[in-house]
């Protein structure tokens, strides 16, 4: 049924997910330089994984509110960046 519609989803997929790593990872590596790494991508690996796991075990019962939990969080990301670089900029002065 899903014919080519499904392999445009699986490619559209695989690139949203190639940036999404991509750039997560270069993110970490430009705050959490030398030692500090192997901590922080582990952190980061575990609370991936905790967010996709409970969106998973939420999405059966609460699928409508979990889009807008998502959302208000996903739009959350931008201004946490900005504030994390200026905590950071304002630590390297001191």
């Amino acid at each position: 049924h899903w014919g080519w519609g499904l392999v445009l989803l699986y490619i559209l997929q695989g690139l949203g997910r190639g940036v999404y790593e991509s750039t997560n990872k270069g993110i970490f590596a430009d705050f959490f330089p030398g030692p500090l790494s192997p901590g922080a991508f582990g952190n980061c690996m575990m609370q991936s994984t905790a967010a996709f796991t409970i969106c998973f075990l939420l999405s059966g019962d609460f699928a409508a509110e979990l889009v807008w939990v998502v959302l208000v969080l996903s739009s959350c990301t931008a201004p946490a960046l900005g504030l994390a670089q200026l905590l950071k900029s304002r630590q390297s002065k001191e």
